[in-house]
């Protein structure tokens, strides 16, 4: 695999640093075969074209990073589950297109020597370009079992994808026999995902 990036960031060590960062780079998942289907199906390699551009900014009280993502997949792999000779098994298989772009940031603030808050959010486009052949599962309103069939998933969202997450965090030092005691607190959020 190769990079390419690129950093524009002050000469001057006595100030607080700020960078614009840029990133290009390929990706490559090899190809393989199931071994839990008769005969071994093959899956093929999974490509992905990757870009990024971002703000970073560092001071000793203030710490900021943003960035802009775009992912572009071929051939994705994603695992499935089907009925392999009546049995359930997982199986990989290609989705044949994806994309994914969206926005992160974080944030810390030091109150104190001894107070901290880092906050951190995300939005996240996250869906299949072209997906004809994606698992489904009909569950038998009956039986409650499920079947596995296809769908053309193409425009829908990925797995295990959130459009939306968020982090926030406080941290309190205290001095305890002759060492440091960090309290914190965490509270995370995710809007729903498939």
């Amino acid at each position: 695999a190769s990079c390419l990036a690129a950093t524009i960031r002050p000469a001057q060590r006595d100030r607080p640093d700020n960078r614009l960062v840029a990133t290009a780079s390929p990706g490559f998942k090899a190809r393989g075969f199931n071994q839990t289907t008769e005969p071994d199906a093959p899956y093929d390699p999974e490509k992905i074209t990757a870009f990024e551009a971002g703000y970073k900014y560092a001071s000793r009280a203030l710490t900021f990073n943003r960035s802009s993502y775009y992912y572009d997949y071929k051939d994705q792999q994603i695992t499935a589950n089907q009925d392999v000779n009546g049995l359930p098994q997982s199986v990989l298989q290609n989705a044949a297109k994806s994309h994914i772009y969206g926005v992160d940031a974080d944030v810390r603030y030091q109150f104190t020597d001894r107070f901290q808050v880092n906050l951190g959010g995300s939005w996240n486009h996250a869906r299949y370009k072209s997906f004809p052949n994606s698992p489904f599962y009909l569950e038998n309103m009956t039986t409650h079992a499920f079947t596995v069939t296809t769908i053309d998933a193409s425009g829908g969202h990925m797995s295990r994808a959130p459009d939306f997450s968020g982090t926030a965090q406080a941290t309190y030092t205290l001095d305890v026999a002759g060492g440091h005691l960090d309290l914190s607190g965490n509270v995370s959020y995710s809007s729903k995902f498939y």
